[in-house]
């Protein structure tokens, strides 16, 4: 019997290249399958769980009912690690190779420049400048900033998670969200567990 295969990881395989192309995913795979396994390890738990007690309807236990939490915390920790990774290990080659990546950079750059972030300091885009123009290569340095950016919080939103798709280049529904308000639901339900 042939195990069916997580479309997500066939996507990460196919980045997983051996050869000529600069890019490794294997790190991003590793992170998502052990999510994914605890994930159905915390799952196959409530089971036995309810299976032992002979639960055929009704409502959850207390107990069981912290085993779907762990699993839905598990499985945001295993997205939030697998997508960070994946910048990290991606983000150098895909602006190279991508022109909606490279435009997502250079659309950073400009808002860094104009210092238009967050922070307090009016000296931020100078400071920023700075760093780009103290770099040996400056685009490196640019692409390390960006991510750093894109993997400096955890993501707690569908708008952030479509904003990191957006740094690839890819679309909400071309990242699994077809539905923003499901997604966010997901996210706000992950909120309130942790």
């Amino acid at each position: 019997m042939s195990k069916k295969r997580n479309p997500i990881i066939q996507e990460l395989d196919a980045l997983t290249c051996v050869g000529p192309v600069n890019v490794d995913a294997r790190n991003a795979r590793t992170i998502l399958e052990y999510a994914h396994d605890t994930a159905n390890s915390l799952l196959r738990s409530y089971v036995t769980v309810r299976d032992t007690r002979d639960a055929t309807s009704g409502t959850s236990t207390d107990q069981e009912q912290d085993l779907l939490r762990a699993m839905l915390v598990m499985a945001a920790a295993g997205l939030d690690g697998m997508v960070k990774q994946l910048i990290r290990d991606t983000m150098l080659f895909l602006v190279s190779k991508d022109r909606s990546v490279r435009d997502g950079l250079e659309v950073f750059v400009a808002r860094q420049i104009r210092g238009a972030s967050d922070a307090p300091e009016t000296s931020i885009g100078f400071k920023f400048l700075a760093r780009l123009m103290s770099a040996p290569l400056a685009q490196e340095q640019a692409i390390e900033e960006y991510i750093r950016e894109l993997t400096g919080g955890s993501l707690q939103s569908a708008d952030e998670l479509i904003r990191i798709g957006s740094a690839f280049g890819l679309k909400p529904e071309q990242i699994g969200i077809n539905d923003k308000r499901a997604m966010q639901n997901v996210f706000d339900i992950r909120n309130m567990i942790i």
